[in-house]
């Protein structure tokens, strides 16, 4: 609902993506820190998967806003919702998961859901081209590998190093958006917003709190629930709430 509210009336450009992302990422990694973590002596899971996991999550944003720049808005959702499939393939394949025809007749049907609830509220009619396909692959594989490393560090130390796999991620994650914020403004001289009004500050404040929270719940129940259950009802309620609010 925050990032809803945020592109509906905050979001002019790319540098403005990127300058919310660092900041509620440097955000998250306050709430972290205050909670009273410890960065030294960790497991080398820990640090090398939180490094990956930021990475991935920052190109993964990219390929999905350059996708619905360059082409039809509906299947650009639909390839990056559809990365929920990364995390219960894998799962099903190297962490032996069980995985029931009902289940996947299921995440087939919220995937469907996905792309009616995108076209419904898109009137857009983009050109396919081969640059919005491998936006979207991106995308795909992007956003389904960073479901996948929450899995696969609780995979290796179940229940350990949770909120420190997370402030290593958003760390890297918050450097590399203000990187790209830097290059934004100063290449293409994109205006951004402005921290000067109340409302902005609270959304800001409140999507790092909730984000951070949020993830910490998904990264512990990702070694206690299988993938087909956690990231489809995960995603599936995300998009319900958000299309409802």
């Amino acid at each position: 609902l925050c990032f809803k509210e945020f592109n509906r009336t905050y979001m002019k450009n790319v540098a403005s993506c990127f300058l919310f992302n660092f900041i509620y990422f440097a955000i998250i990694v306050c709430v972290f820190f205050v909670s009273g973590i410890t960065l030294s002596g960790l497991h080398s899971a820990t640090i090398g998967i939180g490094i990956l996991f930021g990475i991935t999550f920052i190109v993964a944003v990219f390929c999905y806003m350059k996708a619905m720049e360059t082409g039809p808005f509906s299947f650009s959702v639909l390839f990056n919702s559809s990365g929920i499939l990364i995390p219960v393939i894998i799962g099903f394949l190297f962490w032996n998961e069980p995985v029931k025809m009902l289940q996947i007749a299921g995440l087939c049907l919220l995937l469907v859901t996905f792309y009616l609830g995108s076209a419904s509220s898109s009137g857009e009619q983009k050109s396919v081209g081969m640059r919005w396909i491998l936006f979207c692959l991106a995308s795909f594989v992007g956003n389904g590998m960073i479901m996948t490393y929450m899995k696969w560090h609780q995979m290796i130390i179940p229940g350990q190093e949770m909120k420190e796999l997370l402030t290593i991620s958003f760390g890297t994650a918050a450097i590399l958006s203000f990187i790209l914020f830097v290059i934004s403004s100063l290449s293409r001289k994109q205006e951004v917003f402005k921290l000067n009004k109340l409302h902005l500050l609270i959304l800001i404040l409140l999507t790092g709190i909730v984000t951070a929270y949020g993830n910490q719940l998904i990264v512990y129940l990702a070694s206690r629930i299988p993938s087909v259950i956690q990231f489809p009802a995960i995603n599936g309620g995300v998009v319900i709430i958000s299309t409802l609010a």
